[in-house]
């Protein structure tokens, strides 16, 4: 229990702080605006503290080996874009005698305050990949629960709760954010960004806002474009409600506006290849220092292939955990290659219980096949992982659609299976670990 003094009271100090606010000001006006903020703040601090505490249990507290983005930002502040003795070289690019970081850079610049105060030696990417994790629960919960009041999803609070928990919980995004590493980080921030955007279109904000978002999302996994028609979707779904009638004029200026940024984004990318590479299509994944199959394949086929397609169906859809009792001891094997997302996560299987058209469900449907499909044709399966990490690329359409599964009440069945997605998470981490008793 050593060193948890710090988050083991958080929730307690805050809870403690909001009983008091009821107990003595619940009538004054600010009370209202308060409650709201530690609602909110609940949410965060009880998934970091799980987050955090789950780490410590694990013995996974320090900057851990292949983080990378701390290093790229104190390389960035020396007038670097290459790293100098990092501690491994793998998923590094070898570049005229330098290492590159390969992957968008967007990470690198939102770590950098922390390494500018702190030292890249002394900034703990698990700490700061946790508090994001904290951060897009929040999100999550406040995307939720806008979409209810819009009357978007039939569902109420206790259930945007519940589907928050099985977000921060009972899908990858937990592993994710205790892993403090390059690749990992970079979806959380990815989806942290991808909420914002969301999150504005849902609260009608200038669509140059919400293009500078999914631009920003985009800066840290560019096949996060793949959202831009739920975006759109909900913006032409708004219009029409708002009008009576489809103003075609306006929604096209919407999604010029909106796609600007984006489009941006990508050009920065494109510039940031040149200016490492010489070329502006190199990202440097063709010469990337990483295992022999994925550069063999990437190398033989490209990045996108219809080649992948039988591999990645299988990982995302079919592949279960290897579960087995030998001698009074229960074996359980989740696979470092991964599973399939229906098997870690079984209460996604609410998505189809009801199928609702409209223009932002089509939008919805239209960003998580295109997601999909990308992925289907993608050289890596997400390689070493517990579940199917890339769900996070299409878990935002997915949440809105499970909401109207889901309905106005939530099932006994519903539950069971969220419960299950939990325990199958927390058991997969405790295995990942090798902290499995067997």
């Amino acid at each position: 229990m050593r060193n948890l003094e710090d988050f083991i009271f958080l929730p307690g100090l805050l809870f403690l702080f909001w009983g008091f606010l009821e107990q003595f000001f619940k009538d004054k006006t600010w009370s209202p605006v308060a409650r709201r903020v530690l609602f909110l703040l609940a949410i965060g601090v009880v998934t970091y503290t799980v987050y955090r505490h789950t780490a410590q249990w694990m013995a996974w507290t320090n900057t851990p080996s292949k983080a990378y983005w701390h290093e790229l930002a104190e390389a960035f502040m020396q007038g670097r874009l290459f790293l100098t003795n990092p501690d491994s070289q793998h998923d590094l690019t070898f570049f005229n005698g330098n290492w590159y970081v390969p992957n968008p850079p967007l990470p690198a610049f939102i770590i950098m305050p922390l390494v500018a105060i702190y030292g890249a030696a002394k900034t703990n990417t698990v700490l700061f990949s946790i508090t994001i994790g904290a951060i897009n629960a929040i999100l999550v919960y406040l995307i939720l629960e806008k979409a209810s009041t819009l009357e978007m999803i039939p569902t109420k609070k206790s259930a945007n709760l519940v589907i928050t928990a099985l977000f921060a919980f009972g899908t990858s995004h937990l592993w994710l954010a205790i892993m403090g590493r390059m690749w990992f980080i970079s979806q959380l921030l990815t989806l942290t960004f991808a909420a914002l955007a969301l999150l504005f279109v849902l609260k009608r904000f200038s669509p140059w806002w919400i293009g500078l978002c999914l631009g920003l999302a985009v800066m840290s996994r560019p096949n996060i474009f793949t959202l831009w028609p739920l975006l759109a979707g909900i913006a032409f779904y708004f219009m029409v409600q708002s009008s009576g009638k489809v103003e075609w004029r306006n929604w096209i200026k919407w999604s010029i506006q909106s796609a600007v940024p984006v489009c941006l984004g990508v050009g920065g990318l494109l510039f940031y290849n040149f200016i490492r590479f010489g070329n502006i299509f190199d990202f440097g994944y063709v010469s990337i220092n990483s295992s022999d199959w994925m550069m063999e394949a990437v190398q033989t086929y490209g990045m996108f292939n219809i080649h992948f397609l039988a591999t990645n169906f299988n990982m995302m859809f079919l592949r279960i955990p290897q579960i087995s009792l030998s001698e009074g001891c229960l074996y359980y094997s989740a696979t470092r290659d991964g599973v399939s997302v229906l098997s870690m996560t079984p209460a996604l299987i609410y998505v189809v219980r009801r199928i609702k058209f409209n223009m932002w469900t089509i939008g919805a449907w239209i960003s998580t096949l295109l997601t999909i499909t990308l992925l289907l044709l993608y050289s890596n399966n997400g390689a070493w992982q517990l579940g199917y990490r890339y769900l996070m690329d299409f878990i935002l359409p997915l949440l809105l659609l499970l909401a109207i599964g889901i309905g106005n009440r939530k099932s006994a069945l519903f539950i069971t299976l969220v419960t299950i997605s939990i325990i199958s998470f927390f058991l997969g981490t405790i295995w990942w670990f090798n902290m499995w008793w067997c």
